[in-house]
């Protein structure tokens, strides 16, 4: 056996191994570690209870409410949080496909989908019960169609990702733009189509406010972006601070020192030319970012960021420094390396998570795995209250037990 089927076999068992964890952490994560869930699910409940739409934040998220507050009221958490699973997983493949660059490379496919299904905080924020992972399945159904030049299907798709979160729409006008060789009649037709799709399910936000400019201008935020008028704007830093450390946070300290030397590499090679091939990817990374400074929250926001780095690197980088960050991300689930130590307001997980003060510290800290479960479990027992009580003491009160 040649050096070369030795490692496409590693590789085939660690992805195995990866798919069953995955399946393991659906059926133990007690509806997932964001508090978000627990709205969505409500507002699907109120309409069968009290016929009734109530939005779950701002504008609604229409499909996801729909989607995720159905699975879970007729399936149950079990059975969601495996599709969850699911969809995140085909996610990751649909991608590459839509955007490889260099073709016939099982190597560089087998090492990608490692890249994501290693990375603790991209698994984990997509393996809730919440729109994002749904956000970003459509998203990548969308840009597969568009290759295959289903303009309707693609249509279709890029409309109902709007319909789970609508900041999803500068991703795809920019992916229309820059990547698709369209002619600007059909581009203009297929945005058309897929804004009306996508305004389509947000129909109910609209009557539940009896179309009032008044009521829809006291929205505050979209999608993860904050535009208070009555706010100052001011970019401090703190919100900096925590803008950068989220990014490293969510690659993790040694494999985004990885990345930072694979892009040094490049650029001292005479290389870095070969990046623009990725203009679509990087824009979009940008985008992203952008949208992300201006309300740097959940990194979960910019799970499209730490996919597209992967399929960049994945065709431009050596082998060797891939392997190192999948090393890294695969030893951080047990054990992971800080650099930042925050204090925060409360130690009671039912409380606001509020940071007080923070100070570099190297220092190393429980495994990924632990602190996302335990998350899990604190978020569910802290949301028991927010649900009617006959589907409380049904699902939640029952596990909680």
């Amino acid at each position: 056996m040649n050096l070369n089927k030795i490692e496409q076999n590693i590789l085939n068992l660690l992805i195995l191994i990866c798919s069953i964890f995955f399946l393991y952490i659906s059926q133990n994560n007690y509806y997932g570690s964001d508090h978000d869930t627990f709205s969505q699910v409500d507002t699907f409940i109120r309409i069968i209870e009290e016929g009734k739409y109530y939005r779950s934040r701002t504008f609604g998220f229409p499909v996801s409410e729909i989607l995720l507050g159905g699975s879970i009221f007729f399936l149950g958490d079990k059975i969601t949080s495996l599709i969850i699973a699911i969809i995140f997983s085909l996610s990751i493949i649909i991608f590459f496909i839509a955007f490889k660059k260099i073709e016939k490379n099982n190597l560089n496919f087998k090492i990608f989908i490692l890249l994501c299904f290693t990375n603790p905080i991209l698994v984990f924020d997509n393996l809730n019960i919440i729109d994002y992972p749904i956000s970003l399945f459509f998203f990548s159904l969308g840009c597969f169609f568009s290759v295959k030049k289903e303009y309707i299907l693609m249509s279709i798709f890029f409309g109902i990702c709007l319909g789970c979160r609508i900041n999803f729409a500068l991703f795809i006008i920019i992916y229309l733009v820059f990547c698709q060789k369209i002619q600007y009649q059909i581009l203009f037709k297929n945005l058309f189509l897929i804004f009306f799709i996508g305004g389509l399910f947000y129909l109910p936000f609209l009557i539940s406010i009896n179309f009032s400019y008044n009521s829809f201008n006291e929205i505050k935020t979209l999608g993860g972006i904050r535009f208070d008028h009555s706010a100052n704007l001011e970019l401090g830093f703190a919100q900096i601070s925590r803008f950068f450390y989220k990014i490293i946070f969510s690659f993790g300290l040694i494999p985004a020192l990885v990345i930072m030397w694979i892009s040094f590499k490049l650029f001292k090679d005479n290389e870095f030319q070969k990046i623009f091939r990725y203009k679509t990817e990087i824009i979009i990374i940008l985008s992203n970012l952008l949208l992300f400074f201006l309300l740097p929250t959940k990194t979960a926001i910019i799970s499209i960021v730490t996919i597209f780095v992967y399929l960049i690197i994945t065709e431009l980088s050596k082998k060797e420094y891939l392997y190192i960050i999948i090393l890294f991300n695969i030893i951080s689930f047990f054990i992971s390396m800080n650099f930042i130590n925050i204090n925060y307001r409360y130690s009671d997980p039912c409380k606001p998570k509020q940071a007080m003060n923070a100070k570099i510290q190297f220092y190393f800290d429980e495994g990924h795995i632990k602190k996302y479960l335990n998350k899990s479990y604190n978020n569910m027992k802290c949301s028991v209250i927010e649900l009617p009580f006959n589907y409380g003491s049904k699902f939640l009160i029952k596990k909680n037990n």
